[in-house]
């Protein structure tokens, strides 16, 4: 479990594990509603957008995605991984563009995520690489 926090900006709780087959999921919870991405989060087919009407009271949109269909020969190792072909199809864009970064995902937010991940390490107690030291 993790919990991350934002000073005046909101709070995050985090669930991973490899010891048992739990929902990929998530819900993001707001003030006005909340989002939900239903299994497999890492490349949803469906998302749920509530917004609040009232005590207990929601007004739902629901938005489907379709999966890509991947290339013949091509196989996934996890449910609806195919969904990052996205990805590897915009990075070969701005590649053969001649650009060092997406539009969707700059530089700055791969950073913001790197340094998420490394203080969750660092509080942990996990060095990433086995070169890395503690000081």
């Amino acid at each position: 479990n993790m919990g991350l926090t934002w000073s005046g900006k909101g709070s995050a709780s985090l669930l991973a594990t490899f010891g048992a087959h739990t929902p990929c999921n998530w819900h993001v919870i707001g003030s006005k509603g909340h989002i939900k991405l239903d299994d497999q989060a890492h490349c949803p087919t469906k998302l749920t957008l509530s917004t609040t009407e009232g005590r207990g009271v929601f007004n739902e949109q629901v938005f489907k995605f379709e999966l890509p269909r991947l290339p013949e020969g091509f196989a996934v190792n996890h449910p609806n991984s195919e969904g990052m072909l996205h990805e590897v199809q915009t990075i070969e864009g701005c590649l053969a563009a001649g650009l060092l970064e997406s539009r969707e995902y700059p530089l700055e937010e791969s950073l913001v995520v790197a340094k998420i991940m490394d203080a969750c390490l660092e509080q942990l107690g996990v060095r990433p690489w086995p070169s890395e030291s503690k000081p």
